[in-house]
């Protein structure tokens, strides 16, 4: 596939991460609600491997202690920017400035002031990037013809899958439970523990856990026999597990009374 840019018909698309773990996400695009064109193709950069290196006197270069403590060396945030031009309109008005430029300036630092973001790429549509997106700057060209956008991003280091792909604008899927992708464990409970063996096999894991009871637990999760995260009550609908799951196995514990459905997401570098 060619690509030309600028290419304004070309989206990024930025949905709100809900804290209150709703199914309400809500999306804002470069386009359709900014109109602003991408000056390059949108790629996210890559992760850098976190390396520590230790100078030593009569030793010919140095000492790598980068999987030291972990046996290997771990991934660091992805960080760069997204570059924009303003077509120099809005697709409506923004209640803020006197101007389209002062609506502009002022609807990004509104929406785009380090909240926790999904990034779907028109180029990438099947995984999403996670992490936080802030203006970094607005400028307007000497000759007054030209807006530059740039907007600054920190992400997760890995993308993940977006399991809903009859909607792949929806990521995770969780507009109800029956569409979020591959249940992985299904289970009435009945005032009863279950434990649920999980195994991810590439990179960490998003964790989901949907129920439709009031009072389920989410107990101590357990890998390799040691209590990894405390106990947690689930609210009815779907609840986000805050810490990621690691590659390797993990124990699931879970109590209570209701119906639970347990879906993970994993991801790629």
């Amino acid at each position: 596939m060619n690509y030309v840019y600028p290419k304004k018909d070309h989206q990024i698309h930025f949905y709100f991460v809900d804290e209150k773990l709703t199914t309400d996400l809500r999306e804002v695009r470069s386009w359709d609600t900014f109109r602003l064109i991408p000056n390059n193709r949108p790629i996210i950069n890559p992760p850098q491997a976190k390396t520590t290196y230790i100078e030593v006197p009569g030793f010919n270069g140095k000492l790598d202690f980068s999987d030291v403590v972990a046996g290997r060396a771990y991934m660091d945030q992805r960080t760069g920017s997204l570059e924009f031009t303003w077509s120099g309109e809005l697709p409506k008005p923004w209640p803020y400035g006197r101007t389209a430029l002062q609506n502009l300036e002022l609807g990004l630092r509104e929406i785009f002031n380090g909240r926790l973001f999904n990034i779907v790429l028109d180029d990438d549509p099947y995984y999403f990037y996670r992490g936080r997106v802030q203006l970094d700057s607005i400028s307007v060209d000497a000759s007054g013809s030209g807006t530059s956008v740039s907007l600054a991003y920190t992400l997760q280091p890995f993308k993940y899958k977006i399991q809903n792909m009859t909607n792949p604008r929806t990521p995770i899927g969780v507009v109800a439970p029956d569409v979020a992708g591959s249940a992985y464990y299904s289970k009435s409970l009945s005032a009863e523990t279950v434990q649920v063996p999980i195994k991810i096999h590439v990179v960490p894991a998003l964790l989901y856990i949907y129920t439709t009871g009031s009072n389920v637990y989410f107990g101590a999760n357990m890998i390799n026999n040691v209590v990894v995260n405390p106990v947690q009550l689930l609210q009815t609908g779907l609840n986000k597990i805050k810490k990621p799951l690691p590659v390797g196995d993990s124990i699931l514990t879970m109590n209570g009374t209701g119906t639970v459905i347990v879906n993970y997401v994993e991801g790629r570098l």
